[in-house]
């Protein structure tokens, strides 16, 4: 006797959408809007406070054998405007498929998707190793040369950053290190953000801590985001096939400029990240 199995194709739905995790770089910026596309080309540059301490005038004396009053004559010296720049950087996702199931529209629709679910994390990585994006966050410099708690850290880069001019700035650090400040310097959410027990913004980044960073607070000026519309390849159909091994392709991009001014100075603090006493 013969046996017959029936199968039966298996049905296609749709998955879950990958969410960026929370907390992340973009939870704490400005994204612009600007009509002129020069600056994926060129960069941008803009002028900015300098960072100097203001004046401070005595009451006058007229009756002191003093040298006159206090504050005078009033200092001038580097009060003009500063200036900053920043440098363009694109993200791409590809996308390939074979042997060929999707239209080359399929193939588009899946390379943007994969752009928009992780360009959050992409960028974070170039912002924080300094590859490609200019200025980046290896551009900070140390506060003190040891390795502190998590709170004595947080308090040592939020008091020296703030003694510079008196602004407010935004904490970077890791995801594994914001665990750890949450717990033991009192790191709070208020809606999409985190911010210190003084609110000060904190960015969690998922792409912020690679290799032996994983214990380092950077404190910087706040940033500002330019970003392009996404923009796929080619829409000609065939375009992007290779008729030789029957390969479709597709890319989605998008074009990102951060930037934050050059003063304050952007700092940083090394913690430790041991969790046997959380």
């Amino acid at each position: 006797m013969t046996t017959t199995t029936l199968t039966t194709a298996r049905l296609k739905v749709t998955g879950l959408p990958r969410t960026p995790a929370p907390f992340g770089l973009f939870s704490a910026v400005t994204f612009r809007e600007t009509v002129d596309p020069h600056w994926q080309a060129g960069g941008i540059e803009w002028e900015h406070l300098p960072c100097r301490q203001l004046g401070l005038i005595g009451q006058p004396d007229c009756w002191s054998d003093s040298t006159g009053t206090r504050g005078l004559p009033k200092d001038f010296s580097d009060s003009g405007p500063d200036g900053s720049t920043a440098d363009p950087f694109t993200v791409f996702a590809p996308w390939e498929c074979s042997p060929v199931g999707y239209s080359p529209k399929d193939a588009r629709q899946h390379a943007t998707s994969l752009l928009l679910a992780g360009e959050q994390y992409t960028v974070e990585r170039a912002l924080w190793a300094g590859d490609p994006a200019e200025p980046s966050l290896t551009n900070a410099v140390p506060v003190t040369g040891e390795v502190l708690s998590p709170l004595d850290g947080l308090a040592i880069l939020e008091a020296a950053y703030a003694g510079q001019v008196g602004s407010v700035g935004v904490i970077h650090c890791s995801r594994w290190a914001a665990t750890i400040l949450v717990k033991q310097a009192d790191l709070v959410s208020t809606g999409d953000r985190l911010v210190t027990a003084l609110g000060t913004p904190v960015i969690a980044g998922s792409g912020y801590g690679l290799d032996d960073h994983h214990g380092r607070l950077v404190m910087t000026p706040p940033l500002f985001i330019y970003r392009s519309e996404t923009f796929t390849s080619s829409n000609r159909e065939g375009d992007l096939l290779d008729r030789a091994t029957n390969d479709l392709y597709a890319i989605a991009e998008r074009t990102y400029l951060i930037g934050w001014d050059d003063c304050p100075q952007a700092l940083y603090v090394d913690i430790e990240l041991e969790t046997g006493d959380v």
